[in-house]
Order: C-alpha cells, then sequence, then structure tokens
C-alpha cells in the first residue's frame, strides 16, 4: 500500500513514546505537503513540540518520494543559538535514522525508510541510511558526508555562526574550496528553522535576504530558494507578509494532553539574596544557593516514589561546578550541563542516564545544575526550578522546562536576585535595564496563581531583551560579488559578524579544544600524526576563543609539554602563534588541565580523558611500538600495503616517517584506516582510487552519465542537465597533460589515466611533491581550454550556455573562483593556443564568472557547482 499523508499520525506516534501529534503539528505537516512551502511563523507557547519539525522534514519528504505529495526542500537545518541544544536536535535525529535503519520488512517506518532512501543518487544507496543528519556546531570538525548527495533527504543541526557562515561562503572550519557546495546547498532546496529567533535577529534577517537574492533563478533552476522559519513563543517583528503555524484556542479546548502542558499553573517567587552579587559566587551566596536547592528537592522531587529532579539554572560556569560539588559533599546526586560539552562526555552521560535530558527524567538525579544551555529546546520535564535572574525571555524559557508535560499536581519556580534590586547593574551578558524589567515582569507574575504558564505568559509576555547592537546589517548585492571570491587571499576578508551575530562582542565567538594522548616527543613526528588523523567531532570541547587562548598561554608556560597546535581550514598551521580565529581547533597532550566538570574554563582543574583512536572516524587502530613498524620501514609504500594484505590485513595503512630516535630504521607510527574511509581530502581524492588506476574515458563518462541523473534527481530545468553532463564529461580533460600522467603513475602503453594505481593517500601525497608540476598548477584550468574546443567544434550552443559549462569545468574542484594563477604560456608551453590566451591573459575568465553570476546568481552558480562536484565525488568514492 502506498504511503499517504494519513499514515503522518502513526509515523509520529511511534518516534515519540505512543504520543500523537497535536492538531496544530498534524496542520503544519499537512500544509507543508500539499504545498510544499514551510510556513514563515511557528507561533507556540514553550511546550507545545516546535522541535516536530524534524519528524515533520523526514515524512514529507518520504511521501513525496512516495508520490504522494508535493516536492519540498530536501535539506532542514535547525538552527538554534545554545551548542548544547544543538546536540538534543541531533540525537533526536539520530535516534529516528537508527530507528528507519533497522525497521522490519512491511512496517510503516521501512516503506518510509524505502521512500527516504530514493531520494539519493548514488549507486549504492541500499547501503546508506535513509537520510543524512550533521552537526555544525562552534568549533569542532564537520562531517560533509551531507555536501556528497544533493539529492538525498537531510537534517542539519547548527549554531548560527558556523550555519550563517556557510551560507555567505565563508565557512568557519572549512576549507575554502568546499565554501560554493555549503553555500549552493543551504541556499536552495533547502529549510531553516530557527529556533528562539528572538535571540538570532541578524541571522533571521540575513536568511530571509539570501532568500530574496535567489529567488529570481530560483524557477530557472527548478528548485526553491531557502525558505526560512522563525520559530519562538514570541516572534520577532517581520517586515514580510508571513504564514503562521500555531497553536490556536480552539486547539486547547479539544485537546486536554496540550491544555495540560500549557494551561497548568507554575507558580513564581522572588527570593531577594543578601549575599547575590550577580558576579563570581562567595561561600555565603553559595550556601543560599544550596539551601535552596534542598529545600526543593525535599518538597517536589523526594516525595515521587521514582524520584524526579530539581533544576538550578545560573549565569556563570563557575557557579553551577562551585555549587555541584557543595551539593555533592551534601549527599545529593547532581549532574551539571552548561552546555560546553564535547560530545564524547555527553554520550557517556546519556549512555550511563538515557532519561536525563528528556521528559522521560532520570530516577537517580536529585539536581541538573544547568546554565542557559537548557532555556531553549531541551524537552526536559523537571519537577521544580531554583533560577538566578536573567532577562524576561531567558526566564520563560528556563520556566518551559519545568513540569514541562504538566503532569505533576505542584511545583514552584524561585528566581533568585538581590535583596534590594532597586538598583541593579549590567551584569554582562546582560544589561541592567534588561534585568530591571524582567524583575517587575516577575513580581507581576508572582501575583497570579498561573505564575509561568507557557499560555498564560503568551498573554503576559516577558519583556524582550535589548539588541545588543544599533543597527541591523542588511545583505547587499555588492557585498555578495565580494563573498563569491571564496579562493582569493583577501587583503581583507568580510566581517561575517556584521550578517550573522546580535552580539558582536569578540569573545563569544566559538573555538575548540582536542586533548591527545601518546603523541611522539619529536614536534614533527606529532604534527605528521595529527595530519593522518586530525581532529574530529567526538573529541572536540566547544569554548569561547577567549578561554582557548588562556588555554594556550598556560600551555606555553608548561615546563613539562609547551606545544600547542593550531587546525584551521582542514590543517595544521605552520605558525600557530597568531590570533586565533572563529572555528579553529586547538590540540594539546593530555599531560595538561584544560577542563572543570567538562567545560573548558580559566582556571581548570582537571586534564581531559582521551577520546581512544578507535573512536575516531575511519581509524581502526594505531600502532606505536611493534614487528610491523621495523619490518615495514625498508618498504616501499606500496610494498608495505601489499605485505599488510597479504598478511590478511583489510585496512588501509596510512605510515608514519622513520623515527629519528630509533635504534635501528622503524617508522614512528603506522595509523590503520577502514579501507572505505571516506575521510579523505579532496585533493587526493581526484587523483587516487583504492580499486586500481581508472582510465580518463572512463571517469569522464561515468561522472558525466552521473552529473545528469543527479540533476535529474533533483529536478534541475532543462537545459541544465545537459549542461551538467557535458561538464562531467570535460572537467578532468586537463589531466592529459605529462606531468599529470607522471604523477598518476601512467604506463607508456596505458592509455590516459584519471586515478592513480598507487594504493594508499600517503603514496597519492607524496608522489605530488616529486613530479615536477609547476607550483599550483591546476588540471581544471587546463581542461577550461579544452572544454572550450570541444564545445565550439560539436556543439551549436548559445554563448550563456557556453559560459555556464566552462564556469562549471573550471570551478569543479573549487578553484577559479573567480581567478587562476597561471597564463596560457604557462599552460601551453608553446602558447600557440588563441583561445588559451583569451581566456587567460586578457581577462575573459575573469568576465565569464561575472557573467555566470549575473544569469544565475551568485547562489545559484554556487548549487550548480555543488551538483556536479558531488557526482565527481561519488564515482571518485565508488572507483569508477
Amino acid at each position: 500500500m502506498s504511503l499517504q499523508f494519513s499514515d503522518f499520525e502513526d509515523f509520529f506516534a511511534h518516534a515519540h513514546n505512543g504520543n500523537k501529534p497535536f492538531a496544530w503539528q498534524t496542520r503544519m505537516a499537512e500544509q507543508l505537503c500539499q504545498t510544499g512551502r514551510w510556513p514563515d511563523q511557528i507561533a507556540a507557547p514553550t511546550g507545545a513540540g516546535k522541535s516536530s519539525v524534524v519528524d515533520i522534514h523526514l515524512f514529507a519528504n518520504a511521501l513525496h518520494a512516495a508520490g504522494g505529495g508535493a516536492r519540498v526542500p530536501r535539506r532542514l537545518s535547525v538552527v538554534v543559538n545554545r551548542r548544547g541544544l544543538v546536540d538534543q536536535h541531533a540525537i533526536h535525529a539520530h535516534a529516528l535514522s537508527s530507528r528507519l535503519s533497522t525497521a522490519e520488512e512491511g512496517t510503516l517506518d521501512a516503506q518510509i525508510a524505502a521512500a527516504l532512501r530514493s531520494l539519493r543518487t548514488g549507486d549504492n544507496i541500499d547501503d546508506d541510511g535513509p537520510f543524512e543528519l550533521a552537526t555544525l556546531r562552534g568549533g569542532i570538525p564537520t562531517d560533509r558526508r551531507w555536501l556528497d548527495d544533493p539529492g538525498c533527504c537531510t537534517i542539519l543541526c547548527a549554531t548560527p555562526d558556523m550555519w550563517g557562515s556557510r551560507l555567505l561562503m565563508r565557512g568557519y572550519g572549512s576549507t575554502r574550496y568546499a565554501r560554493p557546495r555549503e553555500a549552493g546547498l543551504l541556499a536552495y532546496d533547502s529549510a531553516l528553522v530557527i529556533d528562539e529567533a528572538h535571540l538570532n535577529r541578524q541571522l533571521l534577517l540575513t536568511a530571509r535576504r539570501v532568500g530574496q537574492l535567489a529567488a529570481p533563478t530560483a524557477s530557472r533552476l527548478g528548485v526553491t530558494a531557502l525558505q526560512t522559519v522563525e520559530t519562538t513563543a514570541t516572534p520577532a517583528e517581520s517586515s514580510i507578509d508571513s504564514t503562521a503555524a500555531g497553536v490556536s484556542a480552539k486547539d486547547l479546548e479539544n485537546e486536554p494532553i496540550l491544555a495540560q502542558r500549557l494551561c497548568r499553573p507554575k507558580p513564581v517567587r522572588w527570593h531577594g539574596a543578601e549575599s547575590w552579587s550577580g558576579r563570581a559566587p562567595n561561600a555565603r551566596y553559595l550556601d543560599d544557593l544550596a539551601a535552596l536547592v534542598q529545600t526543593h528537592h525535599l518538597a517536589f522531587g523526594r516525595g515521587v516514589p521514582e524520584g524526579r529532579t530539581v533544576g538550578c539554572v545560573v549565569n556563570r560556569v563557575d557557579t553551577a561546578v562551585r555549587l555541584a560539588a557543595q551539593l555533592r559533599k551534601d549527599g545529593l546526586r547532581v549532574e551539571v550541563k552548561v552546555g560546553r560539552m564535547r560530545p564524547y562526555d555527553l554520550q557517556q552521560v546519556l549512555s550511563d542516564k538515557p532519561g536525563l535530558l528528556t521528559s522521560t527524567g532520570d530516577g537517580t538525579t536529585d539536581v541538573l545544575i544547568a546554565t542557559q544551555t537548557i532555556e531553549v529546546g531541551v524537552d526536559i520535564d523537571l519537577a521544580a526550578m531554583i533560577t538566578e535572574l536573567a532577562p524576561g525571555s531567558a526566564l520563560s524559557q528556563r520556566a518551559g522546562r519545568v513540569n514541562r508535560v504538566g503532569k505533576s499536581e505542584s511545583t514552584e519556580i524561585v528566581v533568585v536576585g538581590p535583596a534590594e534590586p532597586g538598583n541593579l547593574a549590567d551584569l554582562p551578558p546582560y544589561t541592567a535595564d534588561e534585568l530591571t524589567a524582567a524583575y517587575h515582569w516577575i513580581q507581576r507574575r508572582a501575583n497570579d496563581p498561573n505564575g509561568l504558564a507557557p499560555e498564560t505568559i503568551s498573554k503576559d509576555p516577558a519583556p524582550a531583551s535589548q539588541p545588543r547592537r544599533t543597527l541591523w546589517q542588511r545583505l547587499e548585492t555588492y557585498d555578495t560579488q565580494l563573498l563569491a571570491r571564496t579562493n582569493d587571499d583577501l587583503f581583507d576578508q568580510p566581517d561575517l559578524e556584521l550578517w550573522l551575530r546580535d552580539d558582536l562582542e569578540p569573545e563569544r565567538a566559538m573555538a575548540a579544544v582536542v586533548v591527545r594522548a601518546d603523541l611522539p616527543d619529536d614536534d614533527t613526528l606529532a604534527l605528521a600524526l595529527l595530519n593522518a588523523v586530525p581532529p574530529a567531532d567526538i573529541e572536540a570541547f566547544p569554548c569561547t576563543l577567549t578561554d582557548a587562548a588562556a588555554l594556550i598561554d598556560r600551555v606555553r608556560a608548561d615546563s613539562e609539554r609547551p606545544r600547542v597546535f593550531v587546525w584551521r581550514e582542514d590543517r595544521f598551521l605552520d605558525d600557530p602563534e597568531g590570533k586565533l580565529r572563529p572555528g579553529d581547533v586547538v590540540v594539546v597532550d593530555d599531560c595538561h588541565l584544560v577542563h572543570t566538570e567538562g567545560v573548558i574554563v580559566d582556571p581548570p582543574t582537571h586534564r581531559a580523558h582521551t577520546v581512544p583512536f578507535e573512536r575516531l572516524p575511519g581509524v581502526l587502530t594505531i600502532e606505536y611500538a611493534g614487528k610491523a613498524l621495523t619490518e615495514f620501514a625498508e618498504l616501499s609504500d606500496e610494498d608495505m600495503q601489499l605485505a599488510y594484505e597479504e598478511g590478511g590485513g583489510t585496512g588501509q595503512l596510512v605510515p608514519g616517517p622513520l623515527d629519528p630516535a630509533s635504534a635501528r630504521p622503524a617508522l614512528s607510527w603506522i595509523v590503520i584506516r577502514e579501507p572505505k574511509h571516506r575521510g579523505i581530502d579532496e585533493e587526493t581524492q581526484q587523483e587516487w582510487t583504492s580499486k586500481g588506476p581508472i582510465t580518463l574515458d572512463v571517469h569522464s563518462e561515468a561522472v558525466a552519465t552521473r552529473a545528469h541523473h543527479v540533476a535529474r534527481q533533483v529536478g534541475l530545468a532543462e537545459p541544465l542537465p545537459e549542461a551538467l553532463r557535458l561538464a562531467g564529461m570535460y572537467h578532468d580533460l586537463g589531466k592529459q597533460t605529462d606531468w599529470f600522467q607522471r604523477l598518476l603513475g601512467r604506463r607508456t602503453d596505458d592509455p590516459p589515466l584519471a586515478k592513480s594505481r598507487r594504493h594508499t593517500e600517503f603514496q597519492a601525497k607524496r608522489a605530488r611533491a616529486v613530479t615536477g608540476m609547476p607550483t599550483g598548477w591546476r588540471h581544471e584550468q587546463r581542461s577550461v581550454i579544452d572544454a572550450a574546443h570541444a564545445l565550439d567544434a560539436t556543439i551549436n550552443a548559445g554563448p550563456g550556455f557556453r559560459d555556464l559549462v566552462l564556469r562549471l569545468v573550471g570551478t569543479s574542484h573549487g578553484r577559479g573562483r573567480p581567478g587562476f594563477p597561471h597564463t596560457a604560456a604557462d599552460l601551453i608551453p608553446d602558447n600557440t593556443d588563441r583561445l588559451a590566451r583569451i581566456l587567460f591573459d586578457t581577462g575573459e575568465w575573469d568576465s565569464l564568472i561575472e557573467r555566470t553570476h549575473t544569469e544565475w546568481g551568485v547562489w545559484g552558480a554556487c548549487y550548480l557547482e555543488a551538483l556536479l562536484r558531488s557526482a565527481d565525488g561519488q564515482c571518485s568514492r565508488e572507483g569508477s
């Protein structure tokens, strides 16, 4: 039986412990499935289930794939201004992926999984999950698999800076050559849901502006421009005509469960503390907080047979850490959640206490101490709460985590502040005016027995937070032309914060820290190992640039191991002495104190437990000492791989350099990777395959066929599928040159190769250094010349079509935007090719780039480039 919209209720209930969707969620899903458009706003009180957008996105895509619904955006980005909440969205999406991947044949889940897989464009769709999931969170190395298949259903969970920087073609932590792909796939066939949009007004403005700029070419492309949804209990002001989804009065009348969630009283009272300072806590203030927590634990947590967790939300990490230590001494079972946990630690916590951060709860936890991380999006159900004074919008969000499903008959929220609040001072990041307005609002709500019940405060909303900047920045067309120069070394890079952030304070930007054990003492050998096994998401502690810089200063002052490595844009810096940038990853040895309660703070109290190498992406094991290191030391890389395979090995060897401290020739280490590891860098992927040599004709035909298939699968309008097919056919013609064939190891009688006969990634990198190829030479620049001759000789194409094909050929690996490093004489030594001189000596290539920007738009060109690059990458990974 084919999939129908009526199946949505069962799909949703299966994902939410049997709970059926609320009527407003069903209405929103039905609207999306019928029209293909998300609403501009989701206006629903806290606790109404706004996070259901992930479930709705998956079902709508499956329904379309099954032929029963409108074409909807393939990619959904859920952006929230709390790193811990990004993880929560990702956890829910991962649970959905696991459930669909393991569904029994004949069930609704299996039907939905098959429908979602049918959207994929690769050859082995049955080997892949039903959809792609990626996390883009401040300062962590990102999984780029979501770029590999523009046709598949995708969910991205992201922080504003990480998502917005990618939309603007300057992704924090991304390589410059991945920038166009990321921007194109986010600007088209994509929807953005900004959770609690009042915290991200500038990003909301920028995303909608990009959607406007991308819209004129969307119909010509055949896919929709970026759809932006603001999700909040108090929607931000908007100048656009908007459609809104949300809870109605009729819903509350007809749905007792929803009414229980939104209308159950949440009494609130003010507690003025003489010990309050609002800054670093003193011992007396910690005693006062601890006493309040103990009282609430006895009144609301302990009286339930299974035990319930009481929450305490504070504004500073050091307050959370010190209060937790004090309560543990008093015998309470305490967990601390302050947002900036590394994924490995979060996995450990959730493995031990899977219900802790869910509405199910965890009976083994008496108190959850948190900072702002639980304000937005965490579906947690606390028995009661003590919270420090914060802006009204923050307090209303914190209250939303208390008695979230409304099952408890009694609860209480205590707001702690100064005993004399008449003269509040600024307490960064909060202003005195915000705190004063929040105090008066709490006094008003304390006089109402319903207190902070979601439905009640929707009628008496919290005072809005003050903007952290004077003016919002509008993205103009001249800005986009600068941003489009993605591979230029500009003298002054665009200041993305102007278009992304509500708060322009530099210390708010994010980096990350990774701690590694067993790195060789020799810095050169250690750096080589780090390059072979680069930082991974699972091991990264997110932190501010300020905290990362303070850690660097402490490490460099440590006489035991004063070295620091900095990873930026997929490589380690040669000189890491400069200023840190957003997205940088700082790597240090495990001998240093780096964290307190799993958080990078200054000063720290603990060393970090390092993540086992076997938990890192693609790594099977690393050998530091043993027979193989000496046996393999005198073998060539190819013979080493063959000897390993003859001995029964199934992985891919990445050998380190010889260890200068070894008494006899020995490798410093060997990394053994999974044979199908997807983390090979894009540069190597263009020259190497694990399946032996691939001829240029075979690879070109494969990419042309796949590019045409990708274009059809995503619904690209005519004549674009043919343009992509031709670009795929011609994109590697420049590899025919002698030095590139030497690089690939072509034998005299062989036809021209597209991929090397070498066995390992390490071999491919070494070969590039010894071929004699001119520095910076790019085969795709030469491919443009050959493609131009081929087009002029065989196809009677209009100038716009010809320009587009040549642009796609030249930018097929992220270069050429807008220039290349070499002249016609560098490409064709006798300099007899007139067309080459026109293209690269007279500025015609730059003009062609501008013409295609005018015709297809800056983001439209990025999107088409992303489609071709995905086709090429798929064929390379599949061995064709």
